[in-house]
């Protein structure tokens, strides 16, 4: 098993219990009440680390032209204690995130992400497991949506040793869009 790191722009972060992905594509994520997911934009030196590592997926190109985007899971309920569950995210500081108090990952948030890659003996393939995730530069969440969020070099980046403006995850419910 190998542990390797990658930095990259986050997208659609849904890496906490509270605003997990409970269905997945045609409820693929059912049978483990849901997972843990975040899309990552990888620059070039990145996305080379990723498969170098051994991680199956390939991503897709950038509509924005950013790099590469690849979906990073993490199955919620398993037979392990150790492989399931929310990952651990933290601030730039190293103190953990809260999502109640902190709110979302806003698109466009620059991360640091944890990655185990490991064969699975079972299924005769390799598989990657979401482990950390770390908010290095973090991007307000917007709740009326508007694309992929808000350009990361103009939108109000929050420093580094601080977090983006805490929102209610009462508020949070009614401003879903879907």
């Amino acid at each position: 098993m190998a542990k390797i790191t990658v930095t990259g722009l986050a997208q659609w972060a849904k890496v906490f219990e509270d605003n997990r992905d409970l269905d997945g594509y045609q409820g693929a994520y059912h049978d483990t009440n849901g997972r843990c997911t975040i899309e990552m934009i990888l620059d070039q030196e990145n996305m080379q680390k990723l498969t170098d590592s051994g991680c199956m997926s390939r991503g897709k190109p950038d509509p924005e032209g950013r790099g590469t985007a690849v979906k990073l899971t993490r199955k919620f309920e398993t037979a392990y204690d150790w492989d399931g569950g929310a990952p651990k995210v933290y601030k730039a500081d190293g103190t953990p995130w809260s999502f109640e108090s902190d709110g979302t990952i806003g698109n466009g948030s620059e991360v640091l992400v944890e990655l185990d890659v490991y064969k699975n003996t079972k299924y005769g393939t390799t598989t990657t497991r979401l482990e950390r995730v770390k908010v290095l530069k973090a991007v307000g969440y917007d709740p009326q949506g508007g694309g992929s969020g808000p350009d990361p070099f103009t939108a109000n980046v929050v420093g580094e040793n601080t977090s983006p403006p805490p929102q209610k995850v009462e508020e949070m419910v009614d401003e879903i869009p879907f």
